[in-house]
């Protein structure tokens, strides 16, 4: 039995990443991620979890101190992502950034769930501009 599209929960997908490199441009270099999925259905439901004293919202985590003074909307994440990547060649900063996000695409494909979007939070605009390149319908 196919189930109708709008019956199927949608799933959403938070994650961090980052890259770094000992000598840049060099070897030994790696990246890794952190974040959540989370179910549309979940969306302004307080979490029981509050790591580090923040509030887990669609759009991240936010501290608790500020969340009176933001507007965001809560989730409860169905689960927690972790990885990293580790590599002894020849790369650059940049490289190990694009890495994170390569690894939070991966992630996203090969989780039991269909995750319907992602919110990529990096500290590189390299891999930011990179990533909405490719989404931007605009350029392709």
């Amino acid at each position: 039995m196919v189930e109708n599209e709008q019956n199927i929960d949608k799933m959403h997908m938070v994650v961090y990443t980052d890259g770094s490199i000992l000598n840049n441009p060099g070897k030994d270099w790696g990246s890794g991620i952190h974040g959540y999925i989370y179910n549309e259905n979940d969306v302004d439901k307080k979490s029981g979890d509050k790591p580090n004293n923040c509030i887990i919202t669609t759009e991240g985590y936010l501290d608790s101190n500020l969340s009176a003074k933001t507007e965001h909307r809560t989730v409860i994440p169905t689960c927690y992502i972790n990885g990293y990547t580790a590599h002894g060649t020849h790369g650059s900063n940049n490289t190990a950034e694009l890495f994170g996000v390569i690894h939070t695409l991966e992630e996203a494909l090969n989780t039991e769930y269909n995750i319907s979007s992602i919110v990529l939070l990096a500290d590189s605009e390299y891999a930011i501009g990179a990533f909405n390149k490719v989404n931007n319908p605009d350029l392709n």
